[in-house]
């Protein structure tokens, strides 16, 4: 008889190991790579993830007081 319920949980927690072993091995590269370069992280990361981290205001969209019409 076998219980397919063990045999399951088994496989989930091979799964979960795998990513954690993944996403640890990125990190630690990447951390690596990072303190190897000695440049600093505005320099390395892309205008697009400064700007959702914050680090890179994006431009105004609205217009300047002076462009707006008087009531």
């Amino acid at each position: 008889m076998n219980n397919y319920r063990f045999e399951r949980t088994a496989r989930l927690n091979r799964q979960k190991a795998l990513y954690a072993t993944i996403l640890f091995h990125l990190l630690l590269i990447g951390g690596l790579a990072y303190t190897a370069s000695g440049a600093s992280l505005e320099k390395i990361l892309p205008a697009k993830v400064k700007e959702v981290l914050g680090m890179e205001q994006p431009a105004q969209a609205t217009a300047p007081n002076r462009d707006l019409p008087r009531p």
